[in-house]
């Protein structure tokens, strides 16, 4: 037994240790855990980055939006409801600015070739 070290705690801590120790070793804590760092890392990355002030506002709402895609396909690959992605659009309707799209439409590098109109526009679609 891996608690023999710990002798002189009161039964209750002993009992809850045990506990802990049961539910750690437990598969499917593992696996919970490793779908939390998938949902948690690539959020994190683009936290840091808007914390860092790295990108230009422009930039804010294309990483916002990876940030919805890849919730959502978080979401569908663990079959999880639709919390998460209220509490996304939560924060981000906290976080938004109107001239985060402003900035987003005056930037050239997210213009596309319309061979219609045979001009350059902003692909706003994209946010619809």
């Amino acid at each position: 037994m891996m608690f023999q070290s710990l002798e002189g705690l009161p039964l209750t801590t002993l009992v809850l240790l045990q506990v802990i120790h049961s539910l750690i070793n437990d598969m499917t804590f593992i696996s919970d855990m490793e779908s939390s760092l998938r949902l948690l890392q690539p959020i994190l990355a683009v936290l840091q980055s808007l914390e860092a002030d790295k990108p230009l506002l422009s930039q804010c709402l294309p990483l916002w939006l990876s940030v919805f895609q890849h919730v959502k396909a978080w979401a569908a690959e663990f079959q999880e409801t639709a919390t998460l992605e209220s509490v996304v659009l939560k924060r981000f309707n906290k976080c938004y600015h109107p001239a985060m799209s402003a900035a987003y439409l005056c930037d050239p590098a997210y213009y596309t070739y319309d061979a219609d109109s045979q001009a350059y526009l902003a692909n706003a679609k994209q946010f619809a």
